[in-house]
């Protein structure tokens, strides 16, 4: 089976994965719009790996030393492709709130108090308190008796 050549983006950039190698010497890139490939001689010769999905994020699993290892895709994306973290940033946004977009110019590091406030504005999440107030609003549950 014939491997299709991997074209990259406008203005995307590659990065190759330090440490990692494949049971058959392959080697591993990530790119700065959040692709994944498996290569041998060069990331434009290997293939794209599609990876598995947690809780909505993409994630990447692989064995390294005999044991099973995971990572997320976005948390890769920002070690090669953002400047690192202050102390107080230990938490990784989608700035639009698209857990499978993880471009780099989508990734933002950011305090416990940035996420509180950036979380208010999540589609999802005001979704999701129209439907409590709704449901409180007709004697639903969370009411006092």
């Amino acid at each position: 089976m014939a491997t299709l050549k991997i074209i990259s983006y406008p203005g995307e950039r590659w990065a190759v994965i330090r440490g990692q190698k494949s049971a058959y010497g392959e080697k591993y890139a990530i790119s700065n719009h959040g692709r994944l490939v498996k290569f041998k001689k060069t990331f434009k010769d290997g293939s794209l790996l599609k990876g598995s999905v947690q809780e909505g994020y993409p994630i990447w699993r692989y064995m390294k030393n005999g044991k099973h290892k995971h990572i997320l895709l976005h948390r890769l994306v920002a070690k090669y492709f953002l400047k690192p973290p202050l102390a107080n940033q230990k938490i990784l946004i989608h700035l639009n709130h698209k857990k499978k977009d993880n471009h780099h110019k989508n990734l933002k590091w950011a305090t416990q108090q940035e996420v509180t406030e950036h979380a208010k504005n999540n589609p999802s999440v005001i979704k999701e308190k129209k439907i409590m107030r709704k449901i409180i609003g007709n004697g639903g549950y969370n009411t006092k008796l």
